[in-house]
């Protein structure tokens, strides 16, 4: 498995062995608006994961005045009184730096965590990564020859994932059902010859070759493009120099812009010859998954890659021509409340998101059941290009709209779960639940609650996902009160 997934594992593991897990990921793929670099999101991110889990403890003024360490050192002296740990896990560290000319952030971040080395256990999370890319209060604390390196996948654990993706008819075998297991032995053997059982590149290889073909077989592993060194970035390299102008473009086209592309369909509109497209768009389709809410790239390494090439930074303006020009002719509801005027106002022109961003723009999206983060997002770039035009009065005007959404749901609405509920019983668009669904994890319970009640129909998948994420957490908490956490009070109504 890769080193995210582990951590997963691994921060549910802890969390059913009784401790108490915060984390923190730089990486959140590319329909996320939030800037998770800051340190402060980060914090206050961490300070309300503590909060839900110990809110006599943790409460909302302790949030705003960032009080993070006291805060930290009140729920350890607790747990450890009970024989527990309070565990931090940060991931994504390599982000950082190539998303940001400096590091300053992540150092803001480890110079509050480190000192509390004592109080909590801290895991962090990077790939492969340059020192001098990293705060020097890391490695000092924690020199690189004590890293642990996670072992690639041997032939039992892919054998195992290949079963898996079998049982659920993913590929065919060429032979009979008497040969399966020695035609899925020599399958394993060859795809851990070739990809030397590296994570990313071992999935992003089954997928072309199923994309192709959905006959698998030994013989077919020797067409597996090489990864040197496991350092997926030489397997882009490897790809990109052998895919056509048209695939580089779709690839590049969805690198240029933070959201999920509705579907393949709104894609291909970008483009005049379909039938070109289609045959550019299968030759990258391993590299790119298609969710409940849209196109997305399959790993954010991919995103990273693309936006170094030089044909990125070439054609990045024209690529976003391309998409205004989509946004303009059509595109779904949400991109065109979510993202034409961000886009214009990249493109030059700003006056049509300071204009647009008002009171009544405000409460039409906040009642339609939008998301509040991406609301704030787009406030927030309102507030940028003010700021850069010297427009002080309207600046004033934007940070109050802006207060009022991020203070409204906990100080202006009672019941926030009902009025959610409402919100999107209304909303004609289905994509804020089907965002909503693509990030089950991350949801309160009342949302989890909300979805299959708001759905049209009485959907059977999206009760099946809430209902398994809903016992997900279930199990989790009694295995945490089991173990003597403390008491939680995560309840879903019956049927």
């Amino acid at each position: 498995m890769g080193k995210s997934t582990y951590l997963s594992y691994l921060s549910e593991e802890l969390i059913g062995g009784g401790a108490t897990v915060l984390r923190h990921h730089y990486w959140l793929g590319s329909s996320s608006v939030i800037d998770r670099i800051r340190s402060e999101h980060a914090i206050k991110s961490m300070m309300f994961q503590l909060q839900e889990a110990f809110p006599e403890h943790v409460q909302m003024s302790h949030i705003e005045e960032m009080k993070f360490d006291e805060c930290v050192r009140a729920v350890s002296k607790i747990l450890k009184k009970k024989g527990k740990n309070l565990v931090v896990i940060v991931d994504g560290l390599d982000h950082v730096h190539r998303d940001r000319p400096d590091i300053s952030q992540l150092t803001h971040l480890l110079n509050r965590l480190i000192p509390l080395k004592e109080d909590v256990c801290l895991f962090f999370g990077t790939q492969p990564i340059d020192e001098s890319y990293l705060p020097n209060s890391l490695t000092i604390a924690a020199p690189k020859k004590l890293w642990i390196d996670l072992p690639p996948m041997d032939l039992a654990s892919t054998r195992s994932w290949l079963v898996g993706l079998h049982d659920a008819s993913s590929f065919l075998l060429n032979g009979s059902k008497n040969h399966v297991d020695r035609e899925l032995n020599e399958i394993s053997e060859a795809l851990v010859a070739k990809t030397k059982g590296y994570p990313l590149h071992l999935i992003y290889s089954v997928r072309d070759l199923l994309a192709k073909d959905r006959h698998l077989s030994a013989y077919r592993m020797e067409d597996i493009l090489p990864c040197p060194n496991g350092d997926i970035r030489e397997y882009y390299q490897n790809l990109w120099n052998g895919l056509s102008t048209g695939s580089k473009d779709i690839l590049l086209l969805i690198a240029c812009v933070q959201f999920p592309w509705p579907d393949k369909g709104n894609l291909s509109k970008c483009y005049t010859d379909s039938l070109g497209f289609q045959k550019a768009f299968g030759a990258v389709n391993h590299l790119t998954e298609q969710r409940q809410s849209g196109i997305y790239p399959f790993h954010g390494s991919l995103t990273v890659f693309l936006h170094a090439t030089e044909e990125f930074k070439d054609m990045f303006d024209i690529l976003m021509v391309r998409v205004k020009n989509w946004l303009d002719d059509g595109a779904p509801d949400y991109w065109q409340w979510g993202w034409k005027w961000l886009i214009e106002a990249s493109l030059g022109n700003p006056t049509v998101l300071l204009d647009g961003v008002t009171k009544d723009w405000t409460l039409h999206s906040v009642s339609s059941g939008y998301s509040i983060d991406h609301i704030d997002h787009i406030i927030a770039v309102s507030e940028d290009y003010a700021l850069k035009k010297g427009l002080y009065s309207e600046l004033v005007r934007l940070r109050g709209v802006r207060i009022r959404v991020l203070n409204g749901p906990e100080q202006q609405i009672q019941d926030q779960a009902l009025f959610q509920k409402c919100a999107l019983s209304l909303q004609k668009d289905e994509y804020p639940k089907l965002l909503k669904l693509d990030n089950l994890r991350f949801l309160s319970d009342e949302e989890i609650k909300i979805l299959p009640a708001v759905s049209r129909t009485l959907d059977y998948d999206i009760c099946k996902m809430c209902f398994s994420e809903a016992l997900r957490r279930l199990e989790l908490a009694v295995k945490f009160e089991d173990r003597g956490g403390p008491e939680f009070s995560t309840s879903f109504p019956p049927g």
